[in-house]
């Protein structure tokens, strides 16, 4: 029996096409707009990040892939020891900046190099502890550093894991040959999930669908920024998705977030291992309680950051090594606003401050290295 009104087959396809075309839209819209936006709002209203020159010479960096600049300019003074200063966003963004302005780390070169030593400074944003450990690892061969300047971040106990663009300072065969004899390797090696692993296959050996998969995939990434960004689309959603249920739970920077005992433990045995690392290296460790902004209150469980400061103070003991707290060198209008770009809500920052605090958390450690001999 012939069937009446049967729909054209281009209508039956009709809302399929129109949902990807609409959802390719709103993917090209999220991947040239609101990357940027999420990209700003990590450090807040008016907060730059200021990866510095000093003299024509990188002097800060972040990844593996600047790097480079740091270890050719440092290559220029290589008769000057070295001191390598490892942290996160607080070190390289400064609040309401104005040209000229310069971080912590740039004006600490210039205090030293009066002196005859030179930093250099490398920081990651919301880099944890495993994170530093590889990267000194890393970094040991290429300046030889004299002295290790170290934060420990309560907040950042929390973070887990190593991130790609992390690991790929292990792409380096004498960085990964140094990390991999290391006693931070057995807290590093199970972090990498395969990112970086450095093991080299003969093209002969991969399996053919492999290769063809990896072509497929390098093709779109040339020809598609969409393809090319998916990985960060994935984790912006995941951000966006965290942000609202914060927002719906009434979440903000001043709720108090504990650190799991396990987590803590842990953090603290990997600390453990780099301070055996730098003594085992002949290099001295400077490690420090950073600037926490102390005007309001903050997200930090007071008990759970007495005994990171004890903890610390502890290690710094035992091992023989310069330890300072300085949270409260910072006065509350130098901090900074953070605003959310997604819900445009704003909120309070306790990472991010003016130049005026740079100058103070430069000055504070400076007076610290005096007293050590540099």
């Amino acid at each position: 029996m012939k069937m009446q009104n049967a729909k054209p087959l281009w209508l039956t396809w009709l809302p399929l096409v129109l949902g990807t075309v609409v959802a390719l839209v709103l993917l090209q819209i999220a991947r040239t707009e609101i990357l940027t936006k999420l990209d700003e709002a990590a450090f807040g209203r008016d907060t730059q990040n200021v990866l510095s020159q000093v003299n024509g010479e990188q002097v800060s960096c972040m990844y593996a892939s600047d790097s480079p600049k740091c270890v050719e300019g440092y290559g220029k003074y290589a008769s000057l020891p070295a001191i390598l200063w490892l942290g996160n966003s607080q070190l390289a963004a400064i609040n309401r900046y104005k040209s000229g302005d310069r971080t912590a780390s740039t004006l600490l070169h210039e205090k030293l190099r009066e002196r005859g030593y030179y930093v250099v400074s490398y920081s990651q944003p919301n880099a944890n502890l495993f994170e530093h450990g590889l990267v000194f690892t890393a970094l040991e061969p290429k300046f030889k550093p004299r002295v290790l300047i170290l934060p420990v971040f309560l907040d950042k106990i929390r973070e887990q894991g190593i991130r790609p663009s992390v690991a790929a300072f292990l792409d380096d065969p004498l960085s990964r040959a140094r990390a991999t004899a290391s006693p931070l390797w057995p807290f590093i090696a199970p972090s990498l999930s395969g990112a970086s692993s450095g093991a080299t296959t003969a093209t002969s050996d991969v399996p053919f669908h492999v290769k063809f998969e990896a072509g497929v995939s390098e093709n779109l990434s040339k020809a598609f920024g969409l393809w090319r960004d998916r990985s960060t689309l994935k984790g912006m959603l995941g951000v966006g998705l965290f942000r609202l249920r914060n927002m719906v739970l009434g979440i903000n920077a001043q709720t108090k977030r504990k650190v799991d005992s396990g987590v803590y433990r842990e953090k603290m045995i990997a600390l453990e291992a780099i301070l055996k690392d730098a003594r085992d290296h002949d290099v001295r460790v400077l490690l420090y309680i950073p600037p926490y902004r102390q005007d309001i209150e903050g997200p930090y469980v007071a008990s759970e950051y007495a005994k990171l400061k004890q903890d610390v103070a502890t290690l710094s003991t035992k091992y023989k090594l310069d330890f300072v707290d300085i949270d409260n060198i910072v006065p509350g209008p130098e901090w900074a606003t953070v605003v959310d770009e997604i819900f445009g809500i704003e909120d309070f920052d306790f990472v991010h401050f003016t130049e005026e605090g740079h100058k103070r958390h430069a000055e504070a450690l400076n007076a610290v290295l005096r007293r050590m001999g540099y």
